[in-house]
């Protein structure tokens, strides 16, 4: 296991590629990289489903007698707290190096491993909290407006070499 490689090569982006990647914005507008989470939205298949649990509600807190603040007041004040039930892949996220393994060891990049890096909240090296801030280019790829469509069908894969033609037709 090497330290130096918990975070993987963002490690070592040399400080003059985010000068570089600075240089290269022209209109300052930002790109969300978010999507929307809801019930029922699309995951893997090996992914537990994202859900939205209600805890508390206004009926349920009067139905249930709780009185979070107090007795009831003159505005009858009530809430709504939520479980949010969701896997690390439930919208935009970045994979730690830890995510995948290989090996009868099943280690990952930079030495990690399941037997020896894996807790029951975790893996304690090579997971993404341990990644520092990056700043660099970034490549947006269109395969929809390449196949001539507004969007792609769900569940409709894109190969590498589809992907490397866009990027070829995008310039």
């Amino acid at each position: 296991m090497n330290p130096e490689k918990e975070v993987g090569p963002v490690r070592d982006m040399p400080l003059e590629q985010v000068v570089e990647a600075a240089k290269m914005i022209k209109t300052g507008k930002n790109y969300s990289l978010s999507v929307p989470r809801f019930t029922g939205m699309p995951l893997f298949p090996g992914h537990p489903p994202f859900q939205v649990v209600n805890y508390r509600t206004p009926p349920g807190i009067i139905a249930g007698g709780v009185e979070p603040w107090g007795p009831p007041n003159e505005v009858n004040l009530g809430y709504m707290a939520e479980y949010l039930m969701a896997c690390s892949h439930s919208g935009a996220h970045i994979d730690g190096l830890a995510h995948m393994t290989i090996g009868d060891d099943n280690h990952w990049y930079g030495g990690g491993n399941t037997t020896d890096h894996m807790t029951d909240h975790g893996p304690n090296f090579g997971d993404a909290s341990k990644l520092p801030a990056f700043f660099t280019r970034g490549v947006l790829l269109d395969p929809p407006t390449y196949r001539g469509v507004d969007a792609l069908p769900a569940h409709e894969p894109v190969s590498a070499d589809e992907l490397k033609a866009v990027a070829e037709s995008q310039g």
